[in-house]
């Protein structure tokens, strides 16, 4: 796999990488963020039980 990588360091230009990454990062700061809005969600609807002694 460190092979195709060191490849496609040395060959591909870096004005196609570099958009490429910048796309790749959005989508995963996207995925990121909409599993921590939906973790706070889920915490949030949490159903307490409270005891008054």
């Amino acid at each position: 796999m460190w092979g195709y990588v060191e490849t496609l360091l040395k060959f591909i230009a870096p004005g196609v990488m570099i958009p490429f990454a910048i796309v790749c990062v959005g989508l995963l700061l996207g995925v990121v963020i909409r599993a921590w809005k939906q973790a706070g969600k889920e915490q949030e609807e949490e159903d307490y039980e409270v005891k008054h002694y």
